[in-house]
This record gives structure tokens, C-alpha cells and sequence, in this order.
């Protein structure tokens, strides 16, 4: 036995020798990147947070010296295993370890851009289901992002690595690159070689052991007293991370609900529709009798994407960049203070179609559940006479879209698929088609049986990321110049793709109004969410956080013939109000289950319930001139003036308390009350047929099972 175990050692002993000059370079190499992309990491932490400007580089290193130790030893450990393995396949090891060094440095690359984009590091819980879906998309949305340094980097490594790979095979090839180091007059290069791969272990090891932690972060935000100690230490916990070790090794926390708050005493026997009625004020609105109730008008939803609501009134180079938006709210009953319960698109769908919030937890309902119990309006409509369609230039396979508008009474679901081979507007803007890609089948569509109303949803694509035109005319802002930061540049082709999907909605009004086919008809126009230009850090494109920038948006109802001047309704208005609205106006009873209210009816002002959950856990209410906002898992809260800080740059919670703790106890109400809401939903499925299909299924189950056992 002895003798077998020294065989193996001697065996192992000669591999590691003949692999340790390899193993030592391509260690290096890792370490060398790691040590870059830190470099970098900290030159953008003090470029935009103004608060850590003072943060240097040993500082910095106390603080990721524990993750990235972890990061390398595993490194180190793959690299051992590789050449190990390999044995005397020398390429085969060499182009593992190559491969390997490669991603990891492509890895770091693309964390410095993410860095760049994000202000924060990539973590998995970036990364969704939702994207799964869109894989094509997603790609083209992150190689817009790509900067230049990241391509220049990239070249370079490539480049050393096949280099390196080439002088190991060619060393390797001719004498062994043992015996290459040995005939030198010095043995020092080789036993360097063989040493080095411990040592750094060593070294790792008392980093992994001795730096990091939680109590360190928390004496280290001490230090930034500008920033609210728990939002500092979030801040450097994530500065701390890798890519590298997220990737590998992060382990994402199961979904908890949140803890229990003493203030929120008990909720009672559940009744659906969440209480929203105004804390800040009892302000009541009567009804609003602008338009007939009781007709069987056309209804059209316009789902338009990524837009908050200043834009509506911006002007760039003595233009608007939207006058279509504005022209039709000449004729229109607009809401100033209209809030998208969740900024995602996806989300979106489901609170106008059936008027209820999202699930608590990162769960996309539509996704996860379309066949859920929840009645939706086009559900309504049909049962009505009505005839339903929906049209998306890109592809409603996104985010389980199809299969959710599949169990809703569509007569047509028309989306990229359908429309790419109709000419002249068949060709890609950003995510899908050019928008006015929708107009002629949906006319022809409203056309087909003019004696029974129709409800139309339209669902573009611009101005989503990446910002897309598809043409020099929509180019609003003029040339962007050359030299001009990545921020300014996403910003000005934002700005364009809004003026560009502005006018394809003036070409689709413009058509239907020439058709006829606005005479009876309610176009109910909003943005499904907004989009965010850091406006606060981090928080870039939609889905991250609850400022306004991301969830308030511009709505409104328009009929030239019916609303003869602009009228506006200075409550505020939710997602979830629309599908009750709509009914109230046609003079139809909802479901019981729908949790918004009609704005169009006498009512008490309103609260908007806000969430987002897509990297972190956040909760809001916007009430009156207040804004609260709590980061769930941290406990962070904020309270915002709205009426005297827009921007929300002056965070008034603190003095505030009594304020805070009501709101928070509401949120925390409002958490309970939707579990207890899709406990009941979820239990409910929404269509015969699929009913029908389950019991065929298990009828089928049961038949082989019973056949399995009379061959026993």
C-alpha cells in the first residue's frame, strides 16, 4: 500500500514539476487582471459617487481582499486540476488553461463596462428568467453598451494568450520545458516556478481569513458621513464584489417575506381591492362626466414604452420631441399624476389587462402563471360581443407574453412572426420591427366587421433599450458628438427613438382618424413605465428602482369628438385603475378581484402602491406630495417632498418618523394583502380548455400506469 501511495505522489510530483511553469503564468496572468479591473473599479467609484472620492486603494482592499482571495484559490485550485488531468496531453492542458484564463479575463472586461453602466457590480440577480426569454434581444442590448477599451482589451488578450500557448508547445514539443530551465546555469527560474503556486496559496489563504466582513464595512462607512450609514455599507458591499466570484460562487437568498412590524397590527378577513384611499389628505374627486357612459365605444389600449413623464414637454433645438403626445392631449383628459405600479413591461400587462398588482416575490406572473384565475378586460369584452386583437412588432414570446394574452379572449395575436414578411416597414428597429409595421394589419383587422366594436391593443418597441431609429429624419438632437461620455450619448439616441416612436404613433392616429375609425372610439394612451438616466446613482434604464424617473408617467384618454379641449385630472391614477375605468365608462360590472378604482367615478384621492423587484427588493408609496420609498431587505428608507423636490434629492425621512412609520406599515400591509391575493388567484385556473386538457393528461397518466402494472 505504501509503495502504490509513493508511486502516485512521485507521479503527481513529476506532473507538477512539468506543468508548474505553465500553472505560475497562467496564475500571474489571472492575478495581474484582477488587479486591473480593481484599479479600474476604483477610478470609476470616485468618478461618480462624490461621496467616496476619498476612498484609496489599501482602503478598497480591505474590503475585496476576502472575495477576491476566495476567487483566486479556486482559480488556482481549476488551473491545478487542468494540467493535472491532462498529464502528457500537453495541448489538450494548454488549451483548457488558455480557454479558461480567457473567459475569466473576457469576464473582468465586461465587469469593468457592467461598472460603467450599472455603477455597481454584476451580480446573478441582474440576470432573470425575463431575460432567458430574449436571449437575441439581450444580446443586441449589451453589445450596444460594448465600449471600445472593452474590444481593445479583449484583442490583447487573445492575442498573449495564443502567444503564450504557442511558446508552451513549441517548448514543450522540443526538450520539456523542465529540462529547458535546468540547463541554465541557475536552477532559480525553476524552483521559482514550482514555488510560486504555493506561496500564493499561502497568501490567499491569510486574505481570505483576515480582511473583509461585515464589521469592516460598517467602520468603513462610518467614514462617508455624506451617505446614510445603511445605504453606505450597501454601496460598499457591492464595490467589495467580483464578477469573477458572483458568477462562480454567489449563492442568491431564498425569498423570505418581510418581517413582522408591530405597528401593522392585524389585516382582518381578506377582502380584495387594497385599501389605497389618500393618508396625506381627504380630498374627494367627483365624477367626470366628459364622456357618455353607457355606449359601446372601440376602446384602444397604447401600451408606449420607456417613457416618464417629463418628456412629454420637452424641447430640444426649438422642437418637441414628442408632438404628437402633446397634440392629442389637446383633446384629451390627461393625468398629471399617473404611476405605473411596477416599472416592467411586463408588469404592465398585467395591471392594465386585469387590474391587479404583481406577486411580491421576483415571480412574473404572466410569465410563471399565464393561465392564472384573473379576469382580464379583453376576457370582458369578448363575453360582450366585443372583437379582440393585440399587435407587437417584436416577439410576445418575452417574458411568457403569448402564452398569458393566449388564455385572454384574443380573437388575433399578431406579433414580429406575423408582420416580417409585410412590406414596406418589415426591417429591425431595436428590439422589432419599425413600429408603423402595425398600422395596415390592425386597420384591416378593425375593418372586418364594422357592426360589432373592437378592442385594439397596440404594444410597440421603441423607445426601449438600445434606442434605436430608423432613420437620419428622427434624429432630433443633430449629430452627437464624437468626444461626447457614454451617458450623454445613450441620453441624445434615447431622446431620438422617443421623437421617432412619437411620430409612428402620429401615423397610426393620423390613419385611423382618415378611416373613420376614431369616431366612436376611446384611445387610452400611456407609457407602461419610465426610463432613468442616472439621475440618482445606479439607477440607469427601468426596472432598478422607484424614482420617479421610473414609475411616473404621462396617461390619457382622447377622442377629438367627444373631449373638445384638454381637460386634466390632478389626482393620482394607476395602472391598476385603467381596465376599471374603461368598464365604468361602458357601463359594465368588473371582476371582484380587480384592486384599482375608476377615476371617472366620485371617489377619495388615492395612494399609488409601487414595487420593484428585479436586483433588490423595493416597496414606495406616492401620496399626495409624499414619496416613501423602502429597500425591503436592508430596511433603508427615504421620504421625498415632491411638490418642492421633484428630483428627489432630499431625503426627509429621517426627521419625519412618525410619517415614516405609517407609510411603512402600510407597505408592509400591502405585502400581506398580495400573498393572501394570488394564495387565492393562483388556486383558480382561467380556461376550460386547459381544465380540459389536465384531466386528458391525467386520464392518459392513469391508463399507462394501469397498463405498466398488467405487464408486471
Amino acid at each position: 500500500m505504501k509503495t502504490i501511495f509513493l508511486s502516485i505522489y512521485e507521479y503527481l510530483a513529476s506532473r507538477y514539476r512539468e506543468w508548474s511553469p505553465a500553472l505560475s503564468l497562467y496564475l500571474l496572468i489571472s492575478i495581474i487582471m484582477q488587479v486591473l479591473y480593481r484599479v479600474r473599479i476604483l477610478t470609476m467609484i470616485r468618478e461618480s459617487y462624490a461621496d467616496f472620492r476619498s476612498l484609496g486603494f489599501m482602503d478598497y482592499m480591505s474590503l475585496f481582499g476576502r472575495t477576491d482571495a476566495v476567487t483566486t484559490l479556486l482559480i488556482l485550485a481549476i488551473l491545478l486540476l487542468i494540467f493535472m488531468a491532462a498529464g502528457p496531453f500537453r495541448k489538450t492542458g494548454l488549451v483548457l488553461a488558455s480557454a479558461f484564463t480567457l473567459v475569466q479575463c473576457v469576464a473582468l472586461v465586461l465587469g469593468m463596462d457592467f461598472f460603467r453602466v450599472y455603477e455597481t457590480t454584476y451580480q446573478k440577480s441582474f440576470w432573470t428568467d425575463e431575460n432567458n426569454s430574449a436571449l437575441g434581444e439581450m444580446f443586441i442590448s449589451i453589445l450596444s453598451e460594448t465600449s471600445l477599451r472593452f474590444w481593445v482589451f479583449l484583442f490583447i488578450l487573445t492575442v498573449l494568450l495564443i502567444m503564450f500557448y504557442r511558446l508552451f508547445v513549441r517548448t514543450y514539443d522540443e526538450r520539456g520545458m523542465a529540462h529547458i530551465m535546468n540547463t541554465t546555469p541557475s536552477t532559480v527560474p525553476a524552483r521559482t516556478a514550482m514555488m510560486f503556486p504555493g506561496a500564493a496559496a499561502l497568501v490567499l489563504a491569510a486574505l481570505a481569513l483576515f480582511t473583509g466582513g461585515d464589521k469592516g464595512l460598517k467602520s468603513m462607512a462610518d467614514r462617508f458621513p455624506g451617505m446614510d450609514a445603511k445605504k453606505s455599507t450597501v454601496a460598499l458591499r457591492e464595490f467589495a464584489m467580483s464578477p469573477l466570484y458572483n458568477l462562480a460562487l454567489e449563492r442568491q437568498a431564498p425569498e423570505t417575506g418581510p418581517a413582522a412590524d408591530k405597528t401593522a397590527g392585524s389585516t382582518g378577513p381578506f377582502t380584495y381591492r387594497f385599501n389605497t384611499d389618500s393618508l396625506e389628505n381627504s380630498d374627494r374627486y367627483d365624477e367626470i362626466d366628459l364622456i357618455p357612459r353607457g355606449r359601446r365605444y372601440n376602446i384602444i389600449l397604447f401600451f408606449f414604452e420607456s417613457t416618464a413623464a417629463r418628456y412629454i414637454d420637452l424641447d430640444i433645438n426649438g422642437r418637441a420631441v414628442t408632438p404628437v403626445w402633446r397634440r392629442l392631449r389637446e383633446n384629451s383628459l390627461s393625468a398629471k399624476n399617473h404611476y405605473a405600479n411596477f416599472p416592467l413591461s411586463a408588469n404592465a400587462m398585467l395591471s392594465i389587462m386585469t387590474s391587479a398588482y404583481d406577486h411580491p416575490s421576483k415571480d412574473l406572473i404572466i410569465q410563471k402563471h399565464s393561465n392564472i384565475g384573473l379576469t382580464s378586460l379583453s376576457q370582458v369584452l369578448k363575453d360582450r360581443g366585443y372583437r379582440t386583437c393585440v399587435i407587437h412588432p417584436g416577439d410576445l414570446r418575452y417574458a411568457g407574453q403569448k402564452r398569458f394574452l393566449k388564455y385572454r379572449k384574443f380573437d388575433r395575436i399578431i406579433d414580429y412572426n406575423d408582420l416580417k414578411d409585410i412590406p414596406p416597414y418589415n426591417y429591425k428597429v431595436g428590439w422589432g420591427l419599425d413600429e408603423r409595421s402595425m398600422i395596415e394589419p390592425s386597420v384591416a383587422f378593425m375593418k372586418e366587421k364594422r357592426e360589432a366594436p373592437f378592442f385594439m391593443v397596440y404594444i410597440p418597441v421603441n423607445p426601449h433599450h438600445p434606442y434605436a431609429i430608423p432613420g437620419k429624419e428622427f434624429n432630433i438632437t443633430g449629430d452627437i458628438p464624437v468626444n461626447a461620455d457614454y451617458k450623454t450619448k445613450n441620453w441624445l439616441n434615447y431622446v431620438n427613438s422617443l421623437h421617432y416612436a412619437d411620430a409612428a404613433l402620429g401615423a397610426l392616429v393620423d390613419r385611423l382618424e382618415k378611416e373613420g375609425l376614431m369616431e366612436n372610439t376611446l384611445l387610452f394612451l400611456f407609457a407602461d413605465h419610465g426610463e432613468a438616466f442616472y439621475e440618482h446613482a445606479k439607477n440607469y434604464n427601468h426596472p432598478f428602482f422607484l424614482y420617479e424617473d421610473n414609475v411616473h408617467v404621462p396617461f390619457l384618454v382622447y377622442n377629438r369628438k367627444l373631449i373638445k379641449k384638454a381637460h386634466q385630472y390632478r389626482g393620482i391614477s394607476r395602472h391598476i385603475d385603467i381596465m376599471p375605468s374603461i368598464l365604468d365608462i361602458l357601463d359594465i360590472r368588473g371582476p371582484a378581484e380587480q384592486e384599482g378604482i375608476s377615476f371617472f367615478g366620485p371617489h377619495r384621492g388615492q395612494m399609488a402602491l409601487l414595487h420593484t423587484y428585479w436586483k433588490d427588493d423595493y416597496m414606495a408609496i406616492r401620496d399626495g406630495k409624499w414619496k416613501y420609498i423602502r429597500r425591503m431587505k436592508e430596511g433603508f428608507e427615504e421620504l421625498y417632498d415632491i411638490e418642492k423636490d421633484p428630483g428627489e434629492k432630499i431625503n426627509l425621512a429621517a426627521g419625519n418618523a412618525d410619517l415614516v412609520s405609517t407609510y411603512r406599515s402600510h407597505v408592509l400591509k400591502a405585502r400581506e394583502h398580495k400573498l393572501a391575493y394570488y394564495n387565492i388567484m393562483l388556486k383558480k385556473e382561467s380556461s376550460p380548455a386547459l381544465k380540459k386538457r389536465s384531466a386528458a393528461k391525467n386520464a392518459l397518466n392513469k391508463n399507462r400506469k394501469a397498463a405498466e402494472r398488467k405487464e408486471l
